[in-house]
Order: C-alpha cells, then sequence, then structure tokens
C-alpha cells in the first residue's frame, strides 16, 4: 500500500475545508482472500464531514463500497458512482448521519468481479470542519403504522429497491405513487445491504396514507441474495449467513430467499443462491419480475427446501417481488414494475405485523400476472381422518388449468373456462405422500398454458384425532383447531387461504 498525503495548506488555496490533512491511499485489492478487502484511516477529532472517492478501472472489474467507524455501520452504496459522504447531521444516499468519532474507520470494498486479477484502486478522503450537505428533516424514528384494521386479503410487492440502493434510482415517494396507482396495499423496501431508508419511512408514510411501506433489505452477497421483511437494525453482511439470518430473525423479521435460480452471470452479480448453509429461513421468492423463463425452476427450488420430514418446522412461504429500481419508469426489457408480480397476504390489518403474520402462516397467493391477473382462495378441512376436502374459488381465472401440488407431486383438478368459478377437490391420505406424522402439504397453482400465473402458500395438513371443531384464540383470521378434549397428542393449526366472508359462509373447520 502507497499512501500520498495532500497538505492541509491546499484546503486553505481552496481546495477543501479541511480540518487536517486530507489523504491519498493507493491500495491494490487482491482477488484471493475472500469476499472483502478493508482500508483503515484515521478521521481526526473535530470532523464534521468527510467525503471519500473511489477510482478504479471499471472496465476490468467491480467492486462495491460500504463504510464503518468506530462504533459500527455507516452505510453501503455497493456501487454508488459519486462519492461518499457522511457527517453529523446528513449524509449521501445509502450512508447513515451521525457522530463522527475520531480514530480508525474502515472503507469495506466488496470484490463483486476482479477477473481472477488484483485491482489497483485508488481512495481519496476528504475531513471538513463544516458539513456541505444540508439537513434532511425526513430523517426520524421509524414508526410502524396501521392503515386498516380490517381483516382481508391485501396486495402488495416485497421486493422494491429505492435509491438508497445503490443501483436504484426511485424516491420513496415515487414508490408510493406508483404502487398506488396499480392498486397495491402495501410495498417492502429491500435496498441492499443498508437500512438507510428507515429513518426516512416515517416522513413518507404520512404522505401515503393508503399505501403501507414495510422496511426490509435485500441482504446481498456474491453467492445468493436475500430478501429480509421487518428490518430494524443492519446486521454485518460480512458474517456468515447462517448467523446473518439468526441475528435478522431474533429481531423478529421474516428472511426469504430470493430469485433462487435466476442464473445470468455477470449481468446479475450472485442473483443465482449457491449457498449451502443459510440457516433456518423463512421461505422462497418463487417469482421475480415479471418475466416466467425461471419461474418453475424457482418452484422446484421451493420444494426441495420445504421441510417436508420436520412437522415441528411449520410452512416455508412463497412470495413475488418486482425487483423494481425506478419506481416503474424509464424500465429496459429485463425490468418490471411495482405489482409484477403481486403477492396477495391473508392479514387481520393493514400493518407491518400482520403482513408479516400472514407471511409467517403461509397466508399468500403470488400473482404473477399482477394485480390484475387471475388468483385464487381456497378452504380446506379433514374427513373422516382419511381425506383432505378443498374448495377452491378462482377469480379472473379463464382459460387457466387448476393444478394441485400435494406432497410435491403436481395433480390436474379442473379446466377452467369461466373467471370465476368454484372447484371442489378431495385428496386421500392413503394415495399421497405424508411425513410419518400424518401431515400432508397442498398448494394450488393456475396455469396459462404451459406458464404458471398465480401460486399459493402451503396447507400443512394434519388428520385431527377428533373432527370436532372450535374457534380459535385467533378470531382475526377465523381459523379454528381441532378439539383437543379427546386428543392425546396436541393437534396442528394449519394454513387457511380464504377470507372472513367465505369462512362465515361455509362455517367449516378451517386448518389454519
Amino acid at each position: 500500500m502507497t499512501r500520498s498525503i495532500v497538505p492541509f495548506v491546499c484546503a486553505l488555496l481552496g481546495a477543501s475545508p479541511g480540518v487536517a490533512q486530507d489523504l491519498v491511499l493507493d491500495e491494490n485489492v487482491p482477488a484471493a482472500g475472500g469476499d472483502f478487502f478493508e482500508v483503515a484511516f484515521t478521521v481526526p477529532a473535530n470532523t464534521a464531514e468527510l467525503e471519500v472517492v473511489r477510482i478504479y478501472d471499471e472496465q476490468d472489474a467491480v467492486l462495491d463500497f460500504g463504510l464503518y467507524d468506530p462504533d459500527g455501520f455507516r452505510g453501503w452504496g455497493g456501487g454508488n458512482k459519486e462519492p461518499l459522504v457522511v457527517g453529523t447531521q446528513a449524509a449521501s444516499r445509502s450512508y447513515l448521519p451521525g457522530p463522527m468519532p475520531a480514530g480508525e474507520w474502515t472503507l469495506l470494498v466488496g470484490k463483486a468481479r476482479t477477473g481472477g486479477q488484483d485491482v489497483p484502486l485508488r481512495v481519496e478522503v476528504t475531513f471538513r470542519s463544516a458539513a456541505t450537505l444540508a439537513v434532511d428533516d425526513r430523517r426520524g424514528p421509524y414508526e410502524a403504522a396501521v392503515l386498516d384494521q380490517s381483516p382481508r386479503w391485501y396486495l402488495g410487492d416485497f421486493h422494491v429497491h429505492s435509491r438508497e440502493s445503490g443501483d436504484a434510482v426511485a424516491s420513496l415517494d415515487d414508490i408510493g405513487d406508483f404502487a398506488a396507482s396499480r392498486g397495491l396495499d402495501f410495498v417492502v423496501i429491500t435496498d441492499h445491504n443498508t437500512d438507510s431508508h428507515l429513518a426516512l419511512l416515517t416522513a413518507t408514510q404520512a404522505g401515503h396514507p393508503n399505501l403501507l411501506f414495510i422496511p426490509g433489505m435485500e441482504l446481498t452477497t456474491y453467492q445468493g441474495h436475500l430478501g429480509v421483511y421487518g428490518v430494524r437494525d443492519y446486521v454485518d453482511h460480512r458474517l456468515p449467513l447462517a448467523d446473518q439470518v439468526t441475528a435478522y430473525r431474533d429481531q423478529g423479521a421474516l428472511v426469504f430467499i430470493n430469485h433462487p435460480v435466476l442464473d445470468l452471470g455477470d449481468a446479475c452479480i450472485g442473483c443465482a443462491f449457491e449457498h449451502e448453509s443459510f440457516g433456518e429461513v423463512s421461505g422462497v421468492e418463487v417469482q421475480t419480475g415479471a418475466a416466467t423463463l425461471f419461474t418453475e425452476s424457482a418452484l422446484a427450488f421451493w420444494d426441495t427446501i420445504r421441510p417436508l420430514d420436520d412437522p415441528g418446522a411449520g410452512v416455508l412461504g412463497a412470495v413475488g417481488g418486482s425487483d423494481d429500481h425506478r419506481a416503474g419508469q424509464d424500465l429496459g426489457l429485463a425490468q418490471s414494475p411495482i405489482g409484477s408480480p403481486t403477492t396477495r397476504v391473508f392479514a387481520s390489518s393493514l400493518s407491518e405485523a400482520a403482513i408479516l403474520e400472514g407471511v409467517a402462516a403461509g397466508l399468500t397467493v403470488v400473482q404473477i400476472e399482477g394485480p390484475e391477473g387471475p388468483t385464487l382462495d381456497h378452504t380446506s378441512y379433514v374427513e373422516d381422518f382419511e381425506y383432505s376436502s378443498h374448495t377452491i374459488y378462482t377469480t379472473g381465472a379463464a382459460g387457466t388449468t387448476l393444478l394441485a401440488v400435494v406432497g410435491g407431486a403436481y395433480e390436474s383438478v379442473a379446466d377452467l373456462t369461466e373467471d370465476d368459478q368454484v372447484v371442489e377437490v378431495d385428496f386421500a391420505y392413503a394415495d399421497h405422500d405424508v411425513d410419518e406424522d400424518g401431515v400432508m402439504f397442498v398448494r394450488f397453482e393456475l396455469w396459462r398454458g404451459n406458464t404458471p400465473a398465480a401460486v399459493s402458500g402451503h396447507l400443512r395438513i394434519h388428520p385431527c384425532v377428533d373432527s370436532t371443531c372450535r374457534p380459535s384464540d385467533n378470531g382475526n383470521l377465523l381459523a379454528c383447531s381441532c378439539d383437543q378434549s379427546k386428543a392425546p397428542v396436541p393437534a396442528v393449526a394449519l394454513a387457511a387461504l380464504a377470507g372472513a366472508a367465505v369462512a362465515l359462509r361455509r362455517r367449516r373447520c378451517r386448518l389454519g
């Protein structure tokens, strides 16, 4: 490493209002040695703001950048092209304002692509005694909102980037406006490896009373991406992935594997999921964007990691996300607007807590064709301990085929000729794969020709010892559980995918 010093006198001559000698650091980022490289530098006392410029040959390599102060995380801009600026009251996008402690800071360099060669890197650090960035009055503590207290299906998008992601341009307000124009109820903001948007959400939410913003993150590694829903605090993305997943779940967040089979090489570095050890994830993003080239493979991936052999593990959920970076504007051929696909979630209210609760319970339907595309609801119950019986309510589904996936195997149920149809089907336990405790996993899909159009979450169906049902404590979801009075072992609550009106209309034991 070579360090050049730009004398403080340069600041006096107008180069910069520095508080001490600015730095020019010439580094060599090694191709070997893991995914990250650290550049340490010392920040002097009384620094109000610092600026970091990174210079390298972008034709031969792709590097990402983040910043840590002596006390921890200050942001991750990834491939941001503009200078990185942080100060006491303001910061450039992707980064966090706050105290400017003197001592050793670290510029974290992510080696997205090196071509197998070491990468020469110049880092220019400027220290300032006075801030140059304007204070952003929108910043403040995040306060979770409740926009609607009705138990019903809510439509949303679980994968949306704002300009706080280094590769995105959309403002939060533009995201809210566009999502509302498509009839959505919520969006999850999933910026790459940063929670800098969190402090902006409360002020943004105030201007969008009918569109819920949920704080999230796309945990972005060079071997796969994961969506984190309900983020409160950043977790160091240099840690082993399983440790990160555990830490986010300890916050109460859900962690989903994003676009698991999206192998586009250098066009999307790390997009295909290659991690072998990743901890206890909550589910899979089975549809990313509007294109369906990878959908069947993503569904197969979902089936391979669903815990069929562990009746205590619960259902592995399914969501869809657009991966929109531009709030639906000026999209390229490979990009999709917010809402394509749409994920329907049955929740007790339009709030972060209720939406995540519904997702965790498997109460989702991914509408691959967007908010106007075909969809389905269904109720289920166990009959005579031999059959699971299902009633499926389809909407906008004319010209599609209804399929069931039972124990991982596809079965054709009906060709639909009308937009709104009701279909009933039974599955005999003796004819299908169940685990050692008799649990059967069932989901339903609508296909248009050879392409999936809608995918439900899984029902985890357990044959109850006694078929008499009573209402559960979770009245908002109108679920029910089997009578425990004659059962030698606790019954398992099972996922239900129908709205309150259906439950009231049928008065059947809903497996939820």
